[in-house]
């Protein structure tokens, strides 16, 4: 077979057709591991070192491009003393009827503009990349943190329609968001790539009960409307979701990421094993480890165990979408030569 675009390469491999290699992402460098990925590789952008290294995705975060700025597009007009940010006290305080979460003034809006969007597109095009995109859609983050994260679990047995009046207000604006986006540019748009993190280095953050009723129907409202305009759905759960995956699988999503290594039953011989070819694997690559402590050979061993396991129905990347400065960018070039191999 002759050797593929990144893009025709994503394609065939989200279509269960045959590749000439797996996938590879490179992942998203953090400021810092930017900079020493361009000083070793004498490159002047991430665009460069991605195609230096044969990544074959491009992650184009749309809310980084919208405007009004999607940071604001739940709700407006909060008193600040209100407003808390972090995951242990509530985002906004005193919420404790439905009438409180009304009053918050959430947003409704129908239409968002992307002003450089169109520009970080082309590039991508002209790099023959696969565009994931789409806007993040963390609507367990959003509930985590509007909450509290104790005082959110609290709430799901205490007060759960409570919590699922704000899950779905969240649902509803980025549902907005994504269809102001994929309507001006489905076709562009390879796969959603939507965050939520599920799991802890143990076990799930909560049963699959619970997932069931708080999470998985709200979530499935992305999945479709992404169907809908011929767009691959790929969830992004950090963290032990072993449990969470059949019906993840039944619910339509098609890629998974970022596949953390060193979590509960999430190795790769268990997931193959366990679901086939059922989705696509995305990430894999130890970056607790490995990465950030192995060898360059040690690294290239690991990539080659990983292909073989998972086969063509897989994107290598590192377990972790955020590169941290603390991985040598000699072993970033190994996991990329390696995972680049023609078959």
């Amino acid at each position: 077979m002759r050797e593929l675009t990144g893009k025709l390469r994503i394609s065939r491999i989200l279509e269960g057709k045959e590749v000439d290699r797996s996938g590879f992402w490179l992942g998203k460098p953090k400021p810092d591991a930017l900079k020493n990925i361009k000083k070793y590789l004498e490159v002047r952008s991430l665009r460069e070192a991605e195609v230096r290294l044969k990544s074959d995705i491009r992650w184009i975060m749309a809310g980084n491009f919208s405007f009004p700025p999607s940071t604001a597009m739940m709700f407006k007009n909060l008193r600040k003393r209100n407003v808390r940010r972090s995951t242990s006290d509530a985002m906004v305080k005193d919420i404790n009827t439905l009438e409180d979460v009304e009053r918050l003034n959430w947003i409704d809006r129908e239409k968002y503009l992307f002003p450089f969007f169109e520009r970080k597109l082309r590039t991508a095009e002209q790099d023959n990349m696969a565009v994931f995109s789409g806007g993040h859609c963390h609507i367990w983050h959003f509930l985590l943190d509007f909450f509290g994260l104790e005082e959110c679990f609290m709430l799901m047995y205490e007060n759960p329609e409570l919590v699922k009046d704000v899950v779905n207000r969240a649902t509803n604006c980025w549902l907005k968001f994504n269809n102001t986006l994929y309507k001006k540019y489905s076709g562009r748009i390879d796969a959603g790539f939507y965050f939520n993190d599920l799991g802890t280095q143990l076990d799930s953050m909560v049963s699959v009960d619970m997932f069931r009723e708080f999470f998985l129907p709200y979530f499935k409202k992305f999945i479709d409307q992404a169907h809908s305009f011929g767009i691959k759905c790929c969830l992004h759960s950090c963290g032990s979701i072993d449990r969470y995956i059949p019906d993840l699988i039944n619910a339509g999503v098609d890629i998974l990421h970022p596949i953390q290594a060193k979590a509960k039953n999430m190795g790769a011989e268990h997931l193959k094993t366990t679901y086939g070819d059922s989705l696509v694997f995305m990430g894999g690559l130890d970056a607790q480890d490995i990465l950030p402590f192995g060898s360059p050979d040690e690294v290239r061993t690991e990539v080659k165990r990983l292909r073989d396991i998972f086969g063509n129905n897989f994107i290598l990347s590192p377990s972790h979408e955020a590169i941290l400065s603390n991985i040598p960018p000699e072993n970033l070039r190994a996991m990329a030569e390696e995972a680049t191999k023609i078959y």
